[in-house]
């Protein structure tokens, strides 16, 4: 087979395409891989925990309840630090409650799917701690399977479909990437 052949020039162009796509070829599409596997591993793993947050706060809606009385109530903060040492502060609800079930005590602090300490504005955590003050009876879902996991909330909240539809969005990105990169080899 001649070397300026079209096959060996297809062949060529694979193996050429291998190489660069393996990262072979320089720092640039190194980190550019990295990226790309970034986009796709966060993708799913917010898909996989979008999926889970909303699949429990689906069946949560048809869990038996049980009398439960709110033991504590506070509003966490949480400070970080970007890499240009701009600061960003964040807020949750804390919120902690015990309840029976068949005689034994057990405690929780979900108060539903996709809320926790992903935090939010001061606002949004106050309203939340406002609605469950110490020393007030609530409502509490029990999962019957496992009745230590239990929740104030049940049913589908926006913040958990928020996480499945960003993993969707990284998911998408990095599919695109890579097609886009495929492209330019």
């Amino acid at each position: 087979m001649r070397m300026n052949s079209p096959k060996a020039l297809q062949t060529n162009k694979s193996k050429s395409r291998f190489v660069h796509l393996s990262g072979v070829s320089g720092k640039a599409d190194r980190g550019m891989i990295f990226l790309i596997l970034g986009m796709f591993v966060a993708g799913v793993v917010m898909m996989a925990w979008g999926g889970f947050e909303i699949k429990g706060s689906r069946e949560s809606g048809s869990w038996p309840t049980a009398q439960g009385t709110i033991s504590a109530s506070s509003v966490g903060k949480r400070t970080t630090r970007d890499s240009n040492h701009r600061t960003k502060t964040t807020y949750y609800p804390k919120v902690g409650y015990h309840y029976q079930v068949e005689g034994r005590k057990y405690s929780s602090t979900r108060i539903a799917f996709g809320v926790g300490e992903s935090g939010g504005s001061m606002k949004w955590a106050q309203k939340i701690v406002n609605k469950y003050p110490v020393g007030k009876t609530v409502t509490v879902y029990y999962n019957p399977q496992d009745p230590p996991y239990g929740v104030l909330e049940s049913g589908t909240t926006w913040r958990s479909i928020v996480l499945l539809l960003a993993g969707a969005v990284f998911f998408i990105v990095g599919v695109l990437c890579v097609k886009a990169k495929l492209r330019r080899n």
